[in-house]
């Protein structure tokens, strides 16, 4: 994963764990990646979330391209939304993400 990529990366294996994240992930979410590496996926992801095409290529595998939520560090309902392009190789998942919209308190 690209360290000092202006955009996100992420590597999640097979099982839905976070292997890697990358420093534009954190600077998007606020999550560091000592506090993501060997988490689910899902623990990052906002309420409803979990049906799009984007989180199903994650978890299941094969390739998407779509928005999706993700929850935003140090708030307690505050969301970012990112625009992520899923591929799969083997039985890992590359995510690139971009900043899609703003984060939101609600």
């Amino acid at each position: 994963v690209a360290r000092t990529a202006n955009f996100g990366q992420v590597i999640v294996d097979g099982r839905g764990k976070i292997i890697a994240w990358n420093r534009g992930m954190s600077e998007t979410t606020g999550w560091r990646a000592d506090q993501m590496i060997g988490k689910q996926i899902t623990d990052v992801l906002a309420a409803g979330a979990e049906d799009s095409a984007v989180v199903r290529a994650m978890l299941e595998g094969g390739s998407a391209s779509g928005n999706m939520l993700l929850k935003r560090a140090g708030t307690k309902t505050g969301t970012v939304l990112i625009h992520a392009h899923v591929n799969t190789a083997a039985d890992f998942r590359f995510v690139t993400a971009e900043p899609a919209g703003a984060v939101y308190t609600l």
